[in-house]
């Protein structure tokens, strides 16, 4: 219903008698506008739920003449009474009558009975008050034996609209009611009352009018109300449901055209809110309007998303796009014709990388395999291989076994000729394609027989699940970078809510959007709320992949034999992350940290979620928006108990201080874990997955499983009212992954600081200069070569280096986050010289060329969404000095004495208010200082060094006043910036104080 003027109507009492048994969202909407709580805010003196007139009339005929007015008094207020205690409906779900109540509550069933003083109020007028509740308990309510109480019949009602009726105020309760009870207040049965014309009244028109106005126009014939009814389309919704073989976007996209299959419960769609799903060719018909919440990432990007509007003829159409705060968006907002009008790209393929190469020719084997073959056909393509358990466990044709022997038939034919002669001759590395060829389909019979324990666990995991739900060899081949890719995602996490349908009597996934799992850990995280389809979830629960039947879900999470431990510096300011390789770890708890010697090492158990759920499938109150925050880290390269550089391959030297590598198949680990302060994790149930954060508290040792279970029949689902696994805590969510990496090595030489093991000032600069060179990177890469930046991930690490009195080493690595990569990371370690002194430059200088830059990061350079969790750690000022050093060999140097006076200007009004004597721009054996500071007979001279610089290498000031009669306390800026308390108290000990 998308024009709702009948509803504003003055017929409208007409209009719903029509109506007897309207829809429950229609009903839903009147009654929002009509009951208490939230809502009253809204229509409060603009329309209140009556007694339909026919059923008011039909009870007071039961009445003498002379108190039939009497009578329908007490329906109207009786009526009033239940719907403001939110009384209505049975038919209403108990989250939806907590919104229009604006709380919930055990029972919302009514006793139906008077209160004291109303009662009295009514004996008092000569009727007999339980008598007078009979009647209307029947006339307009029924009695529901579960909850014990009444609640009203939405077919006796109806929605009145009465703008110039004359309101009262009882001034003992201070309650509005459209009308008296005998002449007292129908809440508190008081008889001070006051009449008031809400069309002038102060707190109407300055509480209630913004609501109550364009009602009000729209009653008068002003304005016509228009619902505009807004879907989503999003890959969220891409899951088939099982009962009725939509997809929702499909659903949508029929609706929006007004093709209507029931006008009636789903009407027509006015507003589609799209995610890229837009971009792949749907015909949606022609647009009057495209509305762009954000830049999108390219030229071709705009111009499809734009190019929606003003098709098939349309005389006028519109385009607005929003620009968010971030680096991206502000660059387009200021060069609009680059995203509108600019040239597209230039394509490039790179055809001589010999790591897609071989997976190309691992994909051509299978094809030449399987296609001599007679395979069932299937309209699914991750099934046109057949399943895993046939391949690795079967006997005869499409069998491991099988390959392995046609493998041997088809090298010995030359099948590395028939490679070349599609592959080519141009290929990195190597000499002889033939040869190459028919060495790499060797190594793939080997790789997948090697493959073959992994197979058989999964296998054994997914026993009694239909050979729908169970993984196909194609799928198991994508996951484990077999086989090309072509950049979808192979890491994947579901958030899946499952229902039980009777329709088709089968627990069924209702929602089963899908994310990449370095994003699931933080956006499906446990106590995340989760919004799909209009819904609200709450994630409860991590688990693997298993069948519906599988009680204990999680179990293969941690019996999982290929799953390895975190180990981390429990110092929040230290990045040291250890790889552990085949051993438990256990050895290296409490571990004296190997970088910062201050930090223990903690051995935390890490499982890897395949599927998220909401407890029992259940939507959560619009009341209960309290989401448990928590997010993963970005990529981090663990450092090997033995550190070695053997698999990095040298791609050119930059400087001194600064060496270009590229390493193939690192091992990166993305975690979350749990409140990003204390980093306590989760607490997990072993069987059911039941988790929550360990801030939160663990759940009770006696605890439902936060799912349904079904039976072996598939007849029906069970909620298992007890689970005994054992609650696991302190548990870490992660993931590891393999990937191509450029890295960049840093010398951390004279003058940074050469040891971290004090956790100084400078080494905490040197980390976030670091963190923002990483962070600049992908935005400099996208722009060098087009692309869009979130086509890159980049992060840091801080090694020991071996070797006698060897300094750390910083590295700098950055990857493709497309899954099986698309080369960019190789061009960028090709083209890193000019990133680096071009594009990262013009990145960090955000907008000093027009003398506006910010202090230290801000979202016309370096910040966006994706990394607002470090926000505050991002300087740019200190990675374009570590980039002068590192590049040019430019040491850091201190500012010169009047923007080290600008500095402690902070300091000198704490010093000051703390009865300390300061001068700014004294002098001190005739040298210009900074800031004196003197108390009772004692002076300290202070001054601002470096962020980057270590203390055994400062210079200037400290060189100038060494010996001087008046002692200098130099300051890190670091430190004067980020925790001035502690400078304050430094001075304060400079001059013989004791701390505040």
């Amino acid at each position: 219903m998308r024009s709702f003027k009948g509803v504003y109507a003055s017929d409208i009492n007409d209009f719903i008698e029509d109506l007897p048994a309207p829809p429950l969202a229609f009903r839903t909407q009147l009654y929002r506008q009509a009951c208490g709580g939230l809502y009253s805010m809204r229509f409060i003196c603009a329309g209140w739920l009556t007694p339909l007139p026919r059923v008011i009339k039909q009870l007071a005929e039961k009445f003498p003449e002379e108190k039939r007015q009497a009578v329908e008094e007490m329906a109207l207020t009786w009526v009033q009474w239940l719907a403001w205690d939110t009384a209505i409906d049975k038919d209403f779900e108990r989250r939806r009558r907590a919104e229009i109540a604006g709380f919930d509550k055990p029972t919302w069933a009514h006793k139906g009975t008077y209160r004291k003083e109303i009662a009295k109020v009514i004996s008092d007028k000569g009727f007999d008050p339980s008598a007078i509740e009979g009647m209307l308990q029947e006339s307009f309510a029924f009695f529901d034996s579960g909850e014990g109480g009444y609640y009203l019949k939405p077919e006796t009602l109806v929605l009145n609209i009465a703008l110039e009726h004359k309101w009262f105020r009882c001034q003992s309760c201070f309650t509005d009611s459209p009308h008296l009870l005998l002449g007292h207040c129908p809440r508190c049965g008081g008889h001070e009352i006051t009449e008031f014309d809400p069309n002038v009244d102060p707190y109407v028109q300055s509480r209630k009018g913004f609501w109550r106005k364009p009602v009000k126009a729209a009653h008068d014939g002003k304005t016509t109300p228009r619902l505009l009814s807004a879907e989503e389309h999003t890959a969220q919704l891409s899951h088939k449901e099982a009962t009725s073989g939509w997809v929702k976007t499909e659903e949508y996209e029929l609706r929006f055209q007004d093709v209507l299959a029931d006008p009636v419960n789903k009407p027509a769609v006015d507003v589609l809110s799209c995610t890229t799903t837009m971009e792949v060719g749907i015909d949606i018909g022609s647009l009057v309007a495209v509305g762009l919440r954000n830049v999108p990432p390219q030229r071709e990007n705009y111009q499809q998303r734009a190019g929606r509007a003003g098709r098939r003829g349309s005389a006028v159409s519109t385009v607005v796009t929003y620009c968010q705060g971030g680096a991206h968006d502000n660059h387009y907002y200021a060069h609009v014709d680059e995203i509108s009008s600019g040239a597209p790209r230039k394509l490039t393929v790179k055809v001589n990388n010999a790591k897609i190469a071989r997976r190309h020719v691992r994909s051509f084997l299978l094809q030449e395999y399987f296609g001599e073959r007679e395979a069932a056909s299937s309209p699914d393509i991750l099934s046109s291989l057949g399943t895993l358990q046939g391949f690795f466990e079967g006997t005869g044709e499409g069998t491991l076994a099988d390959f392995c022997e046609w493998m041997k038939q088809k090298v010995a034919a030359g099948i590395g000729k028939k490679v070349q002669a599609w592959l080519g001759n141009n290929l990195e590395d190597v000499k002889d394609v033939a040869e190459w060829a028919t060495t790499e389909a060797k190594d793939f019979a080997a790789k997948l027989s090697g493959l073959k324990p992994k197979a058989q666990e999964m296998i054994a995991r997914e026993a009694g699940m239909n050979d729908a739900e169970r993984t196909k060899l194609l799928e198991f081949l994508l996951s484990e970078a077999i086989l090309p890719t072509y950049a979808f995602p192979t890491d994947l996490s579901t958030f899946r809510v499952e229902e039980w349908d009777t329709d088709v009597s089968n627990l069924v996934a209702r929602y089963a959007p899908q994310q990449a799992i370095s994003r699931a850990l933080s956006e499906y995280a446990p106590g995340r709320l989760i919004t799909i389809d209009k819904r609200t979830y709450k994630s409860a629960a991590v688990t693997a992949n298993v069948s519906l039947t599988e009680p204990k879900r999680a179990r293969p999470l941690f019996t999982n034999p290929h799953r390895k431990p975190y180990v981390f510096c429990d110092q929040k300011h230290c990045c040291y992350v250890e790889d552990v390789g085949d051993q438990n770890g256990a050895t290296r708890e409490n571990a004296d940290c190997p970088l910062c010697g201050i930090g223990k090492l903690r051995v935390v158990e890490m499982i890897t979620p395949e599927v998220f759920l909401p407890d029992d499938g259940r939507e959560v109150s619009a009341l209960d928006d309290d989401s448990d925050y928590s997010y993963a880290t970005p990529a981090q390269f663990p450092v090997p108990l033995h550190q070695s550089g053997d698999k990095q391959q040298l791609v050119r030297k930059l400087s001194d201080r600064l060496e270009v590598f590229r390493r193939a198949d690192a091992q990166l680990v993305v975690v979350n874990k749990g409140d990003p302060d204390d980093q306590s994790g989760f607490h997990v149930c072993d069987a059911c997955g039941r988790a929550t954060l360990a801030k939160v508290g663990a759940p009770p040792t006696s605890h439902r499983t936060p799912y349904k279970v079904l039976a072996s029949n598939r007849s029906h689902a069970r909620a298992v009212a007890r689970c005994e696994g054992e609650i696991k805590g302190p548990v870490f969510l992660g993931n590891r992954f393999v990937t191509d990496l450029v890295i960049l090595r840093i010398q951390i030489t004279k003058p940074l600081c050469q040891s971290p093991r004090a956790m100084a000032a400078e080494y905490c600069a040197l980390q976030d200069a670091l963190q923002t060179l990483a962070d600049a990177l992908p935005l400099a890469a996208g722009r060098m070569f087009d692309v869009d930046f979130t086509e890159f991930s980049a992060g840091y690490r801080l090694i020991n280096q071996s070797g006698e009195g060897a300094s750390i080493a910083a590295e700098i690595y950055m990857f493709d986050t497309l899954s099986g990569g698309a080369g960019y990371s190789e061009r960028v370690g090709d083209a890193m010289e000019e990133l680096l002194k071009d594009y990262v430059r013009k990145v960090l200088s955000c907008d000093d060329e027009h003398g506006e830059g910010c202090d230290r990061s801000c979202y016309r350079c370096l910040r966006h969404y994706y990394n607002q969790f470090y926000h505050s750690r991002l300087d740019r000022h200190l990675a374009l000095d570590l980039l002068d050093l590192i590049l040019d060999g430019k040491s850091p140097a201190d500012g010169p004495v009047a923007e080290q006076e600008q500095q402690l200007q902070g300091l000198q009004v704490m010093l000051d208010l703390d009865g300390i004597t300061t001068q700014m721009g004294g002098s001190v054996d005739g040298i210009k200082v900074p800031l004196l500071a003197k108390h009772k007979g004692k002076s300290v001279a202070v001054c601002v060094t470096h962020a980057l610089v270590a203390e055994q290498f400062r210079s200037g000031l400290v060189d100038d006043l060494d010996g001087s009669s008046v002692p200098l306390r130099p300051l890190n800026a670091y430190q004067l910036t980020r925790n001035l308390p502690s400078c304050h108290l430094a001075i304060r000990k400079c001059l013989g104080l004791r701390p505040s």
